[in-house]
């Protein structure tokens, strides 16, 4: 690529005065379209030399556009979705839009080539993947958002006693839609204080708060952790666990006595 400046003849500059340079850049028509860098040295006779850094982009001056169709997993549109664009040669041309309430968002007139982009909308996976801008051409990018039907957060709060926390758990979760969710209640215990040999009894629930059936249904669980023992008391766990339905697990820990 060729830089060109405007010459002047050489000049005094004085204390808080300034000179404009015009620059011109021509890059040829062969030239392939990226981030390209380039350098002017400005000399004086009483100073050391200035490097003036110039980063240009280069861009196809052929356009087309783009238009998003997003949907999630269970083919509703997902409006208010942030979509993020960036050409693969020219890092420089980034583009950024959101999904209407249709689903849908547009580029119009964006140059030439391969782009990547990032989706991302509240209760669903982000998901990136790549297209292909062609000069005139409208280019259609179908997603498929996978939902977060399960979301869980947890909050640690110091209490009274010194190098001690509660922690608190918490879940939220989609219902009445048409694929499985299942959730676990209460996402978590609290364990008194045993010594050794003693038993803590207790049960949690297992929903399928989805539309769907869940089948193979299983539980997993370690039989021991921290000097702990845990048994589940009912091993009939069904296989399939029907829409809405909800089964009741009792369990046992005990303090193992191997710590005597």
């Amino acid at each position: 690529m060729d830089v060109s400046y405007h010459r002047q003849e050489p000049r005094d500059v004085g204390v808080g005065q300034s000179k404009e340079i015009g620059i011109l850049l021509r890059p040829g028509d062969s030239l392939p379209q990226g981030v390209y860098n380039d350098r002017i040295v400005i000399y004086a006779d009483n100073h050391i030399p200035y490097t003036f850094n110039i980063q240009v982009t280069v861009s196809s001056s052929a356009v087309g556009n783009v238009q998003f169709s997003v949907l999630d997993e269970i083919m509703r549109d997902v409006a208010n979705a942030s979509i993020t664009v960036q050409h693969q040669s020219a890092l420089d041309l980034i583009y950024t839009v959101k999904t209407g309430t249709d689903g849908n968002a547009f580029l119009f007139d964006i140059p030439e080539g391969r782009y990547t982009y990032n989706i991302s909308a509240s209760g669903a996976a982000s998901y990136s993947d790549s297209f292909v801008i062609e000069p005139g051409v409208t280019t259609t990018v179908p997603v498929a958002l996978e939902l977060k039907l399960v979301t869980i957060e947890w909050s640690v709060t110091p209490t009274v006693i010194q190098d001690q926390y509660q922690i608190t758990i918490s879940q939220t979760f989609e219902t009445n839609v048409p694929t499985p969710v299942l959730v676990m209640e209460p996402p978590n215990v609290t364990l008194p204080d045993l010594q050794p040999g003693q038993v803590f009894n207790g049960e949690f629930t297992v929903t399928n708060y989805g539309l769907i059936a869940l089948d193979n249904v299983a539980l997993n669980f370690p039989s021991s952790f921290d000097g702990y023992d845990v048994e589940i008391l009912d091993s009939t766990i069904p296989k399939r666990l029907n829409a809405m339905q909800k089964i009741t697990v009792p369990y046992r820990i005990t303090r193992s006595s191997r710590l005597l």
